[in-house]
């Protein structure tokens, strides 16, 4: 009868270990995500920024979608067209566009810290259950 308590004991801590295990590959593949995103608004705010006024009229390289560009000239360096969620897109001025997405970028890197404490906090909780399940053996 004894045995067949730590047989259980031991069944339910692999699972919780299976499932601690799956919690933080679920948070490294959020992570993932969430650093291109971060690069992606980089990219973006330095490149807005670089834009002047004087740049009116310029050729440049618009992206159309699947790594295709398009050369397009350049009407309005002063004003983006930025989405703001659900599908929702406005005409701001350069210096709001940009503090919007400065915003957001800050928003992302704040997410990944707490992702990082969480996934911190599960590895250790993860060694344990292993030492645990090790001991049982």
């Amino acid at each position: 009868m004894a045995n067949d308590t730590k047989k259980e004991d031991a069944q339910r801590k692999y699972s919780k270990y299976q499932a601690v295990k799956q919690q933080m590959s679920v948070l490294l593949q959020e992570r993932l995500v969430l650093e291109e995103k971060s690069s992606e608004l980089m990219t973006c705010i330095e490149a807005m920024k670089r834009l002047k006024t004087a740049d009116a009229g310029k050729s440049v390289w618009s992206p159309v979608g699947a790594g295709a560009f398009a050369k397009a000239a350049l009407n309005d360096a002063d004003n983006f067209i930025i989405g703001i969620g659900a599908g929702v897109f406005v005409e701001e001025a350069k210096d709001r566009a940009i503090e919007i997405l400065e915003n957001r970028r800050r928003e992302i890197l704040s997410y990944m810290e707490e992702s990082q404490t969480k996934a911190e906090r599960l590895g250790k909780e993860a060694e344990a259950l292993e030492i645990e399940l090790q001991g049982m053996m």
